[in-house]
């Protein structure tokens, strides 16, 4: 249990955590929302500034709330895979309580013509158990994600994701499935339809599968595969944000009362905060793996 519990916090402090560099200055409370040109809310936009420590993911309505740093310079980003990172210079925000940000859908990819001889494969393995030890979400951990990295050798059309979910306690939980390009040390989001995936309650484990909703060809490269928390009940995000003064046996309550409980396995990845765009090694992943077919040139 000893051994359990410490890699629990181990997660949630030194991988997941998020700086707080806001506290410490003068800062104002800007709020806003995010649509798309037709006027509709965008769900679950990464809106932070990177390096800055200041970052949310939207609401399912495109509503955020950030806490800003007063005199900031930096120009305030918007990411989300079906739309061109929106940029909002400082000019525009600062000296403002509220902000309504227009994203622009981003060009679709062009069909590829794939051809015969294609063949089943599994491309990234999860590794060995991690016996005992568990990675954890808590509902302010919204934007983390976690994965693995594996290298492309041939063109591969991505058919299913598959994930174990060890136990659950947030209700109304909801992750992401990424998948992004490695160039140069620059992770670029190759998704242009997000795939979410609803995680009921439970005290089993409990497997889950879902298929891109879109085609998605992998060419020849690195990847990162990931799973990110995106969203939960105002119910868990009021009950967790109770916790932050707690400390010993509460503090461990309010956990088990409000975690997403994953299996860790032995296999090299990244720990990555959507939002600010802070990237960390791990030497764990949570065992998520793709499965499709791989297309050989003859």
């Amino acid at each position: 249990m000893t051994h359990k519990l410490l890699t629990v916090f181990f997660l949630i402090i030194a991988v997941f955590s998020a700086s707080d560099t806001a506290s410490a200055q003068q800062t104002h409370i800007l709020k806003g929302n995010i649509v798309n040109q037709d006027g509709k809310a965008v769900e679950y936009v990464a809106v932070g500034i990177p390096g800055s420590g200041i970052g949310a993911i939207s609401s399912a309505d495109g509503r955020f709330r950030l806490e800003i740093l007063e005199g900031t310079a930096d120009t305030l980003e918007f990411h989300h895979v079906s739309y061109l990172t929106g940029l909002v210079p400082a000019s525009e925000y600062n000296g403002t309580d509220s902000l309504t940000v227009t994203l622009v859908p981003a060009e679709l990819q062009e069909a590829v013509v794939l051809g015969s001889g294609a063949k089943e494969k599994t491309l990234v393995n999860k590794g060995a158990r991690f016996p005992a030890a568990y990675g954890v979400y808590t509902p302010d951990r919204t934007g983390n994600e976690i994965g693995s990295t594996v290298k492309v050798r041939h063109r591969f059309l991505i058919k299913e994701f598959n994930f174990k979910v060890a136990s659950n306690t947030i209700e109304e939980c909801k992750v992401s499935l990424n998948v992004y390009r490695i160039t140069e040390g620059i992770f670029r989001n190759i998704m242009t339809v997000p795939l979410y995936i609803d995680i009921r309650t439970t005290s089993r484990p409990v497997s889950y599968s879902a298929a891109p909703s879109a085609t998605m060809i992998l060419e020849p490269g690195e990847y990162f595969v990931s799973l990110a928390f995106v969203d939960c009940s105002d119910k868990s995000k009021e009950e967790w944000n109770e916790a932050k003064d707690l400390t010993g046996k509460a503090y461990m309550k309010k956990i088990n009362e409000n975690r997403l409980e994953f299996p860790l396995y032995f296999k090299s990845g990244y720990c990555r905060d959507t939002v600010l765009g802070e990237i960390v090694k791990s030497p764990f992943n949570m065992g998520l793996t793709v499965s499709g077919l791989e297309y050989k040139d003859k």
